[in-house]
């Protein structure tokens, strides 16, 4: 909600699975929202250019939420299963990475 002022002067912003399109709850420590950045062609994140994704933990509870990454992320055209349409290799380690990490913090 916003007053006057355009402020925002809510706690809390419920967020949505983009998998189930189900809303988070507050108290889901599970859940988890995944900010890639897109980069140039010097593989240089570029401001204010990002893909968000959010899935729940319900989703990742149930062994999902690999599989739902990236179905969301095939959508977005972030990365390819044919061999003949491949990204560069920069855009897709560092998507790479990002998994990696999200599966190390759990």
């Amino acid at each position: 909600m916003e007053n006057e002022k355009k402020v925002l002067v809510d706690l809390y912003i419920p967020r949505k699975c983009m998998a189930t399109n189900k809303i988070i709850s507050c108290d889901d420590h599970g859940a988890i929202q995944l900010a890639i950045p897109k980069v140039d062609a010097n593989g240089v994140a570029i401001k204010g250019g990002e893909d968000v994704f959010v899935v729940s933990g319900f989703v990742r509870c149930k062994g999902f939420g690999d599989a739902a990454l990236n179905k969301l992320m095939h959508k977005k055209d972030l990365i390819s299963f044919s061999k003949q349409n491949q990204h560069s290799s920069k855009t897709y380690s560092l998507i790479r990475l990002s998994l990696i990490h999200l599966c190390l913090c759990r």
